[in-house]
């Protein structure tokens, strides 16, 4: 009886393996039918044993981001710009002289609407200087340059400011440049445009520039002073000087023809003459 029973058992417990392993075989062929995938096994440890954690991604794999600092910065810089754009010049270092004056403008701006802010790289930096300026209105496409902002070490600083004198002012070039207009009416008439950069003690510095002469008149000239100082200019007419700045400083100047003249103009600023104030052609085609 004992054996019979003993067997029995044998044959049920060799009859449940069998049932489990079919079922296992089951599942794996149901998962690849249907496309599913197949479970994954995590190995039981063995006693006292420790798995290490497995890293799902290498650090190849990991995508690269900016420091802290810079987008910290970067950050804060937007932040300083929006508040300039939006009449709070609080934050200017060392700005106490111009605060009452730059509110002042701003608020003027808020009833006439003859302003615009330009942001743009002018030392070549990589960072964009914030511009201040006229929009496009007495002086054509010449813009009057309020303020030039700049940004250091997260403070913002004025690079240049001008009250506007409409004969003597800075614009900001097509090409980007920036070009100090200046005007002179008399027994005789000069406009000079002149190519300035920022030094990096953001001092502007004078490099090169083009000036017209218009001489209409000789009775009240001093003859002395101007042999001296424009001894080509010696009939009425229109004349045409390049200046150069060397790295010394000493400024030459060189009398050259109308054609060097519009051709330089344009390579400085990026637009000829009369697309910047057309009222120069009929003075200057007078004289033709």
């Amino acid at each position: 009886m004992k054996k019979k029973s003993l067997l029995i058992i044998v044959i049920f417990a060799l009859c449940a393996c069998g049932v489990k392993e079919n079922q296992i075989e089951s599942n794996e062929i149901i998962s690849t039918e249907m496309g599913l995938p197949e479970p994954t096994v995590t190995p039981t440890p063995a006693p006292n044993e420790v798995l290490e954690p497995t890293n799902t991604l290498l650090e190849s794999e990991l995508p690269e981001q900016e420091t802290s600092e810079e987008v910290l910065t970067q950050l804060s810089d937007d932040i300083l710009i929006e508040q300039l754009k939006n009449g709070n010049f609080s934050n200017l270092k060392d700005g106490d002289d111009y605060i009452e004056a730059l509110e002042k403008i701003y608020e003027r701006e808020k009833e006439y609407q003859d302003k615009e802010w330009v942001e743009v790289d002018l030392n070549g930096d990589g960072r964009n200087e914030l511009i201040w300026q006229q929009k496009e209105q007495y002086q054509k496409k010449l813009k009057p340059i309020y303020v030039i902002f700049y940004l250091t070490n997260s403070e913002v600083q004025i690079a240049f400011i001008d009250t506007i004198d409409m004969t003597v002012f800075l614009f900001l070039s097509e090409s980007g440049s920036l070009v100090r207009y200046s005007q002179y009416y008399g027994v005789f008439s000069i406009n000079n445009f002149n190519h300035y950069i920022f030094n990096s003690d953001w001092n502007l510095k004078f490099v090169y520039g083009y000036s017209i002469f218009e001489v209409y008149d000789f009775e009240d000239i001093d003859e002395e002073y101007w042999s001296e100082t424009y001894p080509d200019a010696t009939e009425l007419g229109v004349y045409y000087y390049r200046e150069l700045n060397n790295e010394n400083n000493v400024t030459s100047r060189e009398i050259i023809n109308e054609e060097q003249f519009f051709q330089g103009f344009k390579e400085m600023t990026g637009s000829g003459l009369y697309d910047l104030k057309p009222e120069w052609e009929m003075a200057i085609q007078k004289y033709k």
